[in-house]
């Protein structure tokens, strides 16, 4: 598969890849800025490749995914009506 890379999007490209970088889980974050800050390496010596731009934005969009279906799996905090819990403020200061 040959692609063309626009050499002028390029750049505004690799900063939105690496505006998204904050919102991918923290496991993925050092291996995706490594692959980003190579391929912007790559771009300054004009050896971009457009896969390996197309590969590194599916794996930070399937990282940010994942991110946020983490996220919304965290229940909410939920205190039952108990003695100790009308109290709770005053546990949490000790």
């Amino acid at each position: 598969m040959n692609k063309v890379l626009d050499v002028n999007t390029l750049p505004l490209q690799l900063k939105q890849l690496t505006q998204q970088l904050p919102l991918c889980l923290n496991q993925d974050r050092h291996p995706l800025k490594r692959q980003l800050d190579k391929l912007r390496g790559d771009y300054q010596k004009a050896k971009a490749s457009p896969d390996a731009l197309h590969s590194l934005a599916a794996r930070i969009e399937k990282s940010v995914a994942a991110r946020q279906r983490r996220l919304a799996s965290i229940p909410a905090l939920n205190f039952p009506d108990l003695p100790v819990t009308e109290k709770k403020e005053d546990i949490a200061k000790l």
